[in-house]
């Protein structure tokens, strides 16, 4: 896990980070999405473009669908979520064999030093074809800064696209950076790194990306972290999060994932 930086060397964000992945994570989510029903979820997002809804009761595993209401913005952006913990779990075991532990170790080397075990709270593939207007944002409170982690990892990209992700500095000059994301490779951010999806529109195609939300979650954080979920699962309960065992901890074998 190294800092990202520009053609001059100099890092982009003091926590901005590059992961390269196991090389069986890609085919493995590729795989994933596939027996999931995902990948023809996708093709019907973008070529009907409903708005949100849950699928069906009868499937055991089932996905929240959320179209993004940018407002003033023509996008075709959808979030799609474990609706319940079956799902969430089903997902993560997936995580597990690709080789999941390696980035939870990685974060672990780059967090506070209390932050001795991570729960992959929240799940999201990000599904867009198109995208015209930046919205720049934090993912979480800045006070979870060394405890909460935004992990992007590429599984379907566009040929010949231009950067995906762009970032914005804090200081006065407000520099936009652009990022170039990489099957293959993860890009890693903590909550005081202000972003936004690049303007895209793909004539043939589109992108998936899954976004993981992992941390070190305690009765000191846990309303900070609350307050910025945004998906469906978990539900928006400290008493659940707080009570969810651990997926890793520096304590266990670095390949071991908890999966309740």
């Amino acid at each position: 896990m190294e800092l990202i930086r520009n053609e001059k060397d100099i890092p982009l964000c003091e926590h901005l980070f590059k992961l390269s992945l196991p090389p069986y994570m890609h085919p493995i989510l590729l795989d994933y999405v596939e027996r999931a029903g995902l990948c023809d979820l996708f093709r019907h997002c973008i070529k009907v473009q409903p708005r949100s809804f849950t699928t069906e009761v009868a499937c055991p595993f089932r996905w929240n669908v959320r179209r993004r209401p940018f407002t003033g913005v023509n996008s075709d952006m959808y979030w799609i979520s474990p609706a319940n913990l079956e799902t969430h779990n089903n997902l993560l075991s997936f995580l597990a064999v690709g080789g999941l532990s390696s980035v939870f170790s990685a974060l672990a080397a780059k967090s506070d030093r209390d932050a001795s075990q991570f729960k992959l709270f929240q799940a999201t593939f990000l599904l867009v074809s198109r995208y015209t207007e930046m919205q720049f944002h934090v993912d979480f409170d800045d006070g979870v800064v060394g405890k909460v982690w935004s992990v992007i990892i590429p599984i379907v990209l566009v040929n010949g696209s231009n950067s995906e992700l762009i970032i914005r500095s804090k200081d006065t000059s407000q520099t936009l950076v652009e990022v170039k994301y990489l099957i293959g490779e993860a890009v890693i951010f903590a909550p005081d790194v202000v972003h936004s999806t690049a303007v895209v529109e793909y004539a043939d195609g589109y992108r998936v990306c899954l976004s993981l939300n992992v941390g070190f979650i305690h009765v000191g954080n846990v309303h900070h972290i609350l307050s910025d979920i945004t998906q469906q699962f978990p539900p928006q309960s400290s008493e659940y999060l707080l009570s969810w065992p651990p997926h890793w901890t520096t304590a266990t074998p670095s390949r071991v994932i908890n999966i309740p």
